[in-house]
């Protein structure tokens, strides 16, 4: 089928079958973005260079939240540049191949920036918390961190 086929025309009611196939393409590649952030997790858990990471990091801070601050802003890169092509195709090209969006290449990109500012210094309190915790609590970090992350959510 040419995706001429699977687009609806602006303006007329979705189709059934294009709704089935939009679904089963975005399902696609949120499971295969999320097994890749998954991969490179667990790379960077199981193998030297999350070692070497974290000891560049600490080289760089001698604080111990400034080098996590960094280990979490390294690995977000890392994470964003290995998922970027799929939030690409399921955000942008997915929505526009079946008219769901006329949002520009630019406005794409200006909202996942905004997206990093409004979250990134979110993470970073969270992971300053989760630190603290940590050191503070011992082997009961888990639950003052659980109390800060169901405040936070509700």
């Amino acid at each position: 089928m040419a995706s001429e086929e699977l687009t609806s025309p602006r303006g007329s009611p979705p189709r059934t079958e294009d709704a089935r196939a939009y679904n089963r393409l975005k399902l696609a590649a949120g499971i295969t973005s999320s097994f890749c952030s998954f991969a490179l997790l667990v790379a960077l858990a199981a193998t030297p260079a999350g070692r070497s990471l974290a000891g560049w990091c600490a080289s760089l801070s001698p604080n111990p939240y400034g080098a996590l601050l960094l280990f979490v802003f390294s690995a977000g890169v890392l994470q964003s540049a290995v998922t970027l092509p799929l939030g690409w195709f399921s955000g942008f090209h997915l929505e526009h191949r079946f008219a769901l969006s006329n949002q520009s290449p630019g406005g794409w990109v200006r909202e996942r920036i905004k997206g990093l500012a409004l979250g990134a210094p979110l993470a970073a309190g969270m992971f300053c918390v989760l630190l603290f915790c940590i050191g503070r609590f011992g082997n009961a970090w888990w639950l003052p961190v659980g109390i800060a992350l169901t405040l936070i959510s509700v």
